[in-house]
């Protein structure tokens, strides 16, 4: 299995609280109609007062955005919206009774105040995806390129490589542009990048204080004076640094400087 690239933006300016609007920001990423919902992920039983999870998850859409795009829809879903509904048709009044155990109740208040994800945009066929976090925005970043192959890039300055580089580059700045994002970090998705892709449902500035505690604790694995904690896209485009032959970089940043 290998490992894949996680690409985010930090303070994104996306209106979280109205799906509307962010479906009419990100409609350009999609040349697709955008049905807006919620999958029901949680079921109340009026005569049993409980609530559990369904046998099937069931699609439930609220508007549609791009009617006169004659393709199949994507899909903004809203990730807490089956839980809030329920939550206050009982006028917010849910205790551990209402479910059949511990592990249940914990859930559901879980994904009540603290969904990992508020939205995920994601195309019919499922190729495409993004999503939204409070403070931070994770691209789609539209390449064929995992991590260990794409940070070999930054080892030559070769025209091919640079074009690379420059088109995953573009596709990441075109999407910063609609959310508003002025800075991004791509890491692994996979050893201390997990870590990374776990926690990316805080604010931006807790993220940026965790990067940079477990990059510092990744370098000290490395006692080369090569290896880069964090290596600025920037630099390579734009003033020809490279990374050496035998150097490991954990996290690469951007701030589209000339953009």
């Amino acid at each position: 299995m290998g490992v894949d690239i996680v690409a985010i933006g930090l303070k994104h300016t996306l209106p979280i609280n109205d799906p509307v609007s962010i479906a009419e920001r990100l409609s350009p990423l999609f040349n697709t109609p955008i049905m807006i919902g919620y999958y029901n992920e949680w079921k109340y039983d009026a005569e049993t007062e409980l609530i559990s999870r369904p046998d099937d998850y069931k699609w439930e859409t609220l508007s549609i955005l791009n009617h006169d795009r004659e393709s199949e829809p994507a899909k903004l879903i809203i990730k807490n919206k089956s839980a809030e509904d329920i939550y206050l048709a009982l006028n917010k009044k849910i205790t551990i009774d209402n479910f059949n155990n511990a592990s249940e109740y914990e859930w559901f208040m879980e994904d009540l105040s603290k969904p990992y994800s508020l939205y995920e945009l994601e195309s019919a066929d499922e190729r495409q995806g993004i999503r939204i976090f409070k403070d931070i925005f994770e691209f789609d970043i539209n390449s064929y390129l995992r991590w260990f192959p794409f940070t070999d890039l930054f080892k030559d300055c070769s025209p091919e490589n640079i074009q690379l580089v420059k088109q995953i580059r573009d596709c990441i700045h075109w999407q910063c542009e609609l959310v508003g994002c002025k800075q991004i970090y791509m890491f692994p998705d996979q050893d201390y990048g997990e870590s990374l892709y776990n926690e990316i449902n805080r604010t931006s500035q807790e993220w940026l204080k965790l990067m940079n505690n477990i990059v510092e604790e990744k370098l000290k694995e490395y006692d080369d004076n090569l290896s880069k904690g964090v290596f600025n896209i920037n630099d390579y485009l734009n003033h020809q640094k490279i990374l050496p032959q035998t150097a490991g970089v954990f996290c690469f940043f951007d701030e589209f400087p000339g953009k």
